[in-house]
């Protein structure tokens, strides 16, 4: 196992100090998502795992076999390498923005409206939910109390669009001590106050990180955010990044002194994905494969159950029920899920053949984005758009359940395109 932990080790190696030299000669800017992806990529998927077989923390089996390890690094390999090929032929590399990041009144107006409001208006919702329970005892049972309320919960994600878009005009204009730049300022923290509440509640840890992210990605995209910097911005959210692990482990706990933190534990809760796959590789003879049906519960998620019963469940009920058979159904009470990654519920989905076709059209999507950031890149609102959509395929992708990280990324984005749309058109008037 140590040969195999090294190995491991030194492919993710490979892809992140590549990748930090290709971001070294571009002054440390955040405007090429393949290169970020490849970093997180080899991180998640690589190196997380060989420390796990170092440390022997594991949270699924007491070990593993070294050729089911090895299998995975080939899997791995042939997604990245699907990838890379799309992105090769089809991306782009992304330019100099254009200019112009002014919102204007008429523009904050219509982000109020369509964004800001409808976040408070669900999250202040959700909170009435709260009565009799207490935060513990909404925070246990959150994902029976909330069914039924799906709308609400993603209308509170238009939170993070707006706390990105504000935040990002205000790190370009440079302006936050005039009358205009103080209601941004007020709007912006009032967005992250509620925000940080609700995603707090709702046990998501690492969206109350989102909206950080996503702002470093657009500002850094746009040149105001380089160099030392990103570096200190980076380092800030990695502190606080360790800080939401630690808290994650003294949660079920009365004070924080009575458990010792077992930070690869925590990190692996957090981004455990690697094991994931070795542990779907591993006992890949014990379950048939899903054939598509997490994707096609992703492109249906947005029409409800009642109208579609028989719609599959997502990636993370489906991997819950092979780890613990029968611990997830729906209308059970006091259910859990499992976050999933991409790379997993291709494996789930199409075997070892789902490295290259999943992997392949996560290339593309990337390219994708390459290709639309000069049509972006001229106000705050595609600075915006560009960072939750860059975000979403580069992080958000490698570890998430693709049921959630498609609808939380495909609609805030789609909400703020429309808004920006309907800027456009008050501005002209």
């Amino acid at each position: 196992m140590t040969i195999v932990a090294i190995t491991g080790c030194l492919f993710g190696l490979t892809f992140v100090l590549v990748s930090a030299s290709s971001f070294r000669r571009k002054r440390w800017q955040l405007n090429q998502p393949f290169v970020v992806f490849s970093m997180l990529f080899g991180s998640i998927y690589f190196l997380l795992p060989a420390w796990q077989m170092v440390s022997e923390s594991f949270r699924f089996s007491s070990s593993y076999d070294p050729w089911a390890v090895l299998l995975t690094h080939a899997y791995l390999l042939a997604y990245w390498g699907g990838a890379w090929i799309t992105f090769h032929f089809f991306g782009r590399k992304c330019g100099e923005p254009i200019g112009g990041h002014s919102i204007g009144y008429q523009g904050l107006l219509v982000a109020v409206c369509f964004l800001l409001l409808p976040g408070l208006v669900a999250a202040i919702y959700l909170q009435l939910q709260l009565p009799g329970l207490g935060d513990s005892g909404f925070m246990a049972n959150r994902i029976s109390l909330l069914r039924g309320l799906g709308g609400w919960l993603m209308m509170t994600y238009l939170l993070y669009g707006f706390t990105t878009l504000v935040a990002v005009y205000l790190l370009s204009q440079r302006r936050v001590l005039t009358k205009k730049g103080v209601v941004f300022t007020l709007l912006l923290l009032l967005a992250v106050f509620v925000s940080f509440r609700t995603y707090y509640l709702l046990g998501t840890r690492q969206t109350m990180m989102y909206p950080i992210l996503a702002t470093m990605i657009s500002a850094s995209a746009i040149g105001v955010l380089g160099g030392r910097r990103l570096a200190i911005a980076g380092s800030v959210v990695a502190f606080a990044f360790g800080a939401m692990l630690y808290m994650g482990a003294t949660r079920m706990y009365e004070s924080a002194t009575e458990v010792e933190v077992n930070y690869t534990e925590q990190l692996a809760n957090a981004v455990g994905n690697g094991e994931l796959l070795i542990w779907n590789i591993q006992n890949r003879q014990s379950f048939e494969l899903i054939g598509g049906g997490t994707f096609v519960a992703a492109a249906t998620s947005f029409v409800p159950r009642s109208v579609l019963p028989d719609k599959p469940l997502g990636g993370g009920p489906a991997l819950m029920n092979r780890i613990y058979p029968g611990s997830y159904a729906l209308y059970m009470d006091n259910v859990s899920s499992i976050t999933t990654g991409l790379p997993v519920e291709g494996f789930m989905n199409f075997g070892f053949i789902g490295s290259v076709l999943v992997g392949i059209l996560h290339g593309l999507a990337i390219a994708w984005l390459t290709r639309m950031w000069p049509a972006w890149s001229s106000d705050a609102f595609g600075h915006a758009l560009y960072g939750i959509i860059f975000l979403g395929l580069c992080y958000t992708l490698l570890t998430n359940e693709f049921l959630g990280a498609f609808m939380r990324t495909t609609f805030v984005a789609g909400v703020i395109w429309f808004t920006r749309e309907v800027a456009r058109v008050a501005s002209r008037k």
